[in-house]
């Protein structure tokens, strides 16, 4: 067994541990609820019109409209999974 399988077997049975170690599954899923809403929402769509159609907005206000909606993904994200955390 090599130091890469060893080390994601450390980091899957860390992972496991700190699951375990929570006060109820509600916790758990409400964090992963509320990293997924944020990015399938408001990141993913955003970066991949941005890919895709990079020529054609590049500089123009539609770029910079889908630039705000990517960020308010990571600060819908980002608060709701602080709210998961201490509630």
């Amino acid at each position: 067994m090599g130091y890469e399988q060893a080390s994601i077997r450390v980091a899957l049975v860390a992972s496991t541990l700190v699951v375990a170690q929570t006060k109820g599954f509600g916790t758990i899923t409400n964090i992963a609820g509320g990293l997924a809403q944020g990015t399938l929402a408001f990141i993913v769509p955003g970066a991949l019109i941005l890919k895709l159609q990079e020529a054609e907005i590049k500089g123009t206000l539609k770029e910079g409209l889908i630039k705000a909606l990517i960020s308010f993904g990571f600060f819908s994200a980002g608060i709701t999974t602080y709210l998961a955390l201490v509630s």
